[in-house]
């Protein structure tokens, strides 16, 4: 069964934001970055974040303890490339390829 990705813009907080959640194995947890743009421009930081349930894949509206509220800009399947402790490789359906780091913010690559 194919991987499956979500991308979500966080609203009504101070610093709105996207958050891309992606499954690394079917059935886990969303492996989560927050980008301040989307879609993303070649070096945009972007900053790991905690893993995701995977209700996120479906959910939309308004979010527990005054977080502001999500809405999903793009969902769909994906290929994960490379899955290391430094960075992960995803292969976005009808998209593009990322490169995120996943220890720390830093720089995502952005290709075609």
């Amino acid at each position: 069964m194919p991987l499956r990705y979500v991308i979500l813009h966080h609203q009504g907080i101070e610093s709105p934001h996207y958050d891309l959640m992606v499954e690394t194995a079917e059935g886990s947890a969303l492996r989560t970055w927050r980008i301040d743009r989307w879609p993303p421009m070649n070096g945009e930081i972007a900053t790991p974040l905690p893993d995701h349930r995977r209700a996120y894949l479906e959910y939309e509206g308004p979010l527990t303890n005054h977080r502001g509220h999500v809405r999903r800009i793009d969902a769909g399947t994906c290929l994960i490339q490379l899955n290391s402790t430094e960075q992960l490789i995803v292969q976005l359906e009808g998209t593009f390829r990322l490169t995120l780091p996943k220890s720390s913010s830093g720089p995502l690559k952005l290709e075609s």
